[in-house]
């Protein structure tokens, strides 16, 4: 049965393909996407599993020194977003204590480090690390076993890497007789990525751990939801991300410099990640070009952040991909460009809105629990509920606005955090320890 699904699979994408592009096509996809996934998974053991909490099996080595461990999915260009960046930083501000450091990589099997993770990591090349004998690829771990020592402590980063953490932490325990504790750097409350699921359950428990925990969380308004729903730490940490240092290069001349016809409005595209609600921008995008089609055509529309086709969407007007910009490419666009539009089903205000925001676009985002992003910056708009037709109104209202000025660009919040630097927000970070 299964070779029959695959056949089939395989002669639809041929024919998808070739009128994917409308929205016909586009849904079909889905659906038999979805079809294709639902039997694979009926006789496929390892889509039964979870095959990023393989555990790490750990063996003792002599190692004497403190050795901070960073626990890290992947360094590979094609994963490395803010949140991996942020983890470097942690990591590199945390081992200022440390005698030794090392980072092992979780998911990825391969040794291909991005250009600019050894950029971030220069600072403990200076203090003598060899970054490759100190990068530890576990992703293909069977058979392998990972060195801990007793003065061995590790910074988690993703959901899973705390989970695979915990018995390491236990055989550390045992074995060497010692109350260990670890580091868990928080940039999102992960059990909203899944349903309420295995997956839901498994993220959610690595934030009431056994072990002592010293969270660091990414952002107050993070930090005060996990107040709100009761979870406590040993110790905690708060820390608002600053923008960029490429981006803050043209930030300044970017909020003054007037934006030319066609203008352009730019969305968070990510179809991968759901809680960006890729299909919810595209729907207020239809509703906006058709409904006020007179405005409209004076704009153009264009994704960053993940490739995918360009999108229809009606009256003559396409939605662009750019795919995952480089950060000169993204703050050249950002440039440009008048209205952005970043959506983000979670307590965390994400970087998007904000880097649009400090390069005076007017920004539409969303509310979600005690996240109001529109209170803090004045160009930026939180809608409240959630849905195709309110965006789509408030994406009017900010081209209304840009037209009104004749493009030029908002007086765009620059506020404390987008002025500060990775030294100074993480200051103290190094100190925190049980």
């Amino acid at each position: 049965m299964l070779n029959k699904v695959a056949s089939c699979w395989s002669n639809c994408k041929k024919v998808i393909g070739i009128f994917r592009k409308n929205r016909i096509g586009e849904a079909f996809f889905i659906i038999i996407s979805k079809y294709h996934h639902q039997q694979a998974r009926k006789t496929d053991p390892v889509l039964l599993g979870i095959p990023e909490v393989t555990p790490l099996v750990p063996e003792k080595t002599e190692i004497k020194s403190p050795r901070l461990n960073l626990l890290v999915p992947s360094l590979e260009k094609r994963h490395v977003f803010g949140g991996i960046s942020t983890a470097i930083k942690v990591f590199c501000r945390l081992a200022v204590r440390y005698p030794e450091a090392r980072i092992i990589v979780t998911d990825s099997s391969s040794m291909d480090i991005d250009d600019a993770v050894l950029m971030l990591l220069a600072p403990l090349a200076k203090r003598g690390l060899n970054l490759r004998r100190s990068v530890v690829v576990m992703g293909d771990r069977y058979g392998k076993k990972l060195p801990v020592a007793r003065q061995d402590v590790f910074l988690a980063t993703a959901w899973w890497t705390a989970y695979i953490l915990e018995p390491i932490l236990a055989w550390q325990r045992r074995v060497y007789s010692l109350v260990p504790f670890f580091y868990y750097l928080i940039q999102d409350y992960e059990p909203g990525f899944y349903a309420w699921s295995s997956r839901y359950a498994m993220a959610e428990s690595t934030y009431r751990s056994e072990f002592s925990t010293i969270a660091i969380i990414n952002s107050k308004s993070l930090s005060d939801f996990f107040n709100s729903q009761g979870y406590s730490f040993a110790r905690r940490f708060c820390f608002e991300p600053p923008l960029n240092e490429t981006l803050m290069e043209g930030a300044e001349t970017a909020a003054r410099k007037k934006r030319e016809k066609p203008y352009k409005i730019v969305i968070y595209g990510r179809p991968g990640v759901q809680r960006n609600c890729f299909e919810l921008c595209l729907e207020a995008l239809r509703v906006f070009v058709s409904r006020y089609e007179a405005l409209a055509g004076s704009w153009e529309f264009f994704s960053v952040g993940e490739d995918h086709h360009h999108v229809e969407l009606g009256r003559n007007k396409k939605l662009r991909s750019l795919g995952k910009l480089s950060l000169v490419e993204y703050r050249q666009l950002l440039m440009t460009a008048s209205v952005g539009v970043s959506l983000m089903v979670s307590p965390h205000p994400s970087y998007p809105p904000v880097e649009m925001a400090a390069y005076g676009m007017v920004v539409i985002t969303n509310r979600f629990a005690n996240k109001d992003l529109g209170r803090q910056y004045e160009n930026i708009i939180s809608v409240d509920k959630l849905t195709a037709d309110n965006v789509a109104e408030e994406i009017y209202n900010a081209c209304q606005r840009v037209e009104s000025r004749s493009g030029n660009p908002c007086a765009a919040s620059m506020k404390k955090n987008c002025c500060q630097t990775w030294e100074n927000v993480l200051a103290g970070l190094e100190q925190l320890t049980m």
